[in-house]
């Protein structure tokens, strides 16, 4: 009897089971990350945004980056060091070093490229930001917006800076087989697109912004500098037959090693966009940016002062834009080569920056100015071993 009892009971029971079990497999993954979860609010769409940031700070950035500078060795002040492979380039021996070395810093390049691209195709098919968009004024979602297409256009710029004439457009597509594109187009290119969202994004510290995200403040700088090196005297290619489209130029010199030192001959255009928008970058649009004229300290530096609160672990404020890190954590180039202690070790360290680039000891103390409150930290002395004088 007591069993029959207990088979009723669960014949009673068996629909309302199955209707717990359906309930529970209807309940949403809290942790799912489908295009909608992760573009649900600015806040959000950021989240994803800031991996590209890490990409770009683990990857991208490092003190790799000189070896493929070769204006760096063009400065009477700047000495390459011998006999490490560090900027070969500019000694002009180019095969001193493979190409796969900088195999790291273009790959890395390209993937933040493409992640951040990814990101502004979201946001832009997003009714909230179409809404915002077609407003007068800059909310949450065209800042993130115009950042996710800043930093895109700013990893294009740093390819073209370090390689050149590179592929381009093919982010987030599969590719068979890529062709180059003229290093003018690119900088074309992003520079229009640049101009398109500038406009609606925050200046620093107006939204919350801080030097460690892009504003609009350093939106306006970036068109200035890609202006003014699409405007500049550059070495270009001449293996290339039609590389450079329309294109025309003035050189210098003659062709040597399949290439020759040129000049756009419509470059004023150019030196023209560079004016009005660095101009709008340090006036009209500086935010909370600005110049130290003053310092407290004994030693009464103003010009220092901006590395002291790199050294310090502070933002500037003459930051438009700075990667933030922490010391000892991730890229060790950034104890290596950003800043070292001066007893040759190993270990990462922020008590000093190369500010700018290193340079012959001989000169330096040659010639140094006292008066010359630039010098100290313009130019660096880099720790060496007592007994073998190496770096």
């Amino acid at each position: 009897m007591m069993k029959k009892i207990l088979i009723y009971i669960s014949l009673v029971l068996l629909p309302f089971i199955y209707t717990g079990c359906s309930d529970y497999l209807d309940v949403s993954n809290e942790g799912q990350s489908d295009d909608n979860f992760v573009m649900s609010s600015p806040q959000e769409a950021f989240k994803t945004l800031s991996w590209a940031y890490a990409e770009y700070r683990q990857n991208a950035v490092h003190g790799g980056n000189y070896n493929w500078q070769d204006p760096l060795g063009s400065d009477a002040e700047y000495m390459s060091e011998y006999p490490s492979v560090n900027n070969v380039i500019a000694r002009l021996q180019p095969g001193a070093t493979a190409i796969n070395s900088a195999m790291g810093l273009y790959n890395s390049l390209n993937v933040t490229l493409a992640r951040a691209a990814r990101i502004a195709d979201l946001i832009a098919a997003k009714a909230e930001y179409q809404a915002a968009a077609a407003g007068s004024t800059s909310t949450a979602w065209t800042q993130v917006y115009g950042e996710a297409i800043t930093l895109k256009s700013y990893c294009a710029w740093e390819l073209v800076r370090h390689f050149g004439d590179v592929p381009f457009g093919y982010e987030n597509q599969i590719i068979n087989e890529y062709v180059l594109s003229s290093r003018f187009e690119i900088m074309d290119k992003i520079i229009e697109d640049i101009k398109a969202v500038e406009g609606k994004m925050y200046a620093l510290g107006q939204g919350g912004i801080t030097a460690e995200r892009m504003s609009r403040t350093f939106a306006n700088a970036l068109i200035g500098e890609i202006a003014l090196q699409a405007g500049s005297w550059q070495t270009i290619r001449t293996d290339m037959t039609g590389l450079y489209g329309n294109v025309q130029f003035d050189t210098k010199g003659t062709d040597d090693g399949k290439c020759v030192y040129a000049r756009r001959k419509d470059y004023m255009n150019y030196i023209k966009t560079a004016e009005q928008y660095l101009n709008v970058a340090v006036n009209t649009q500086k935010g909370t940016a600005a110049l130290i004229v003053t310092d407290s300290r004994a030693v009464n530096n103003p010009f220092q002062k901006h590395w002291q609160e790199t050294n310090s672990r502070r933002v500037s404020p003459e930051s438009l834009f700075e990667i933030g890190t922490v010391a000892g954590v991730g890229n060790s180039e950034y104890g290596y080569s950003m800043g070292r202690p001066g007893s040759n070790s190993s270990v990462m360290s922020y008590l000093n920056s190369f500010a700018a680039i290193r340079i012959v000891p001989s000169f330096f103390y040659n010639a140094y100015e006292p008066g010359d409150k630039r010098r100290d930290v313009s130019m660096v002395i880099t720790g060496s071993n007592a007994a073998t004088g190496r770096e």
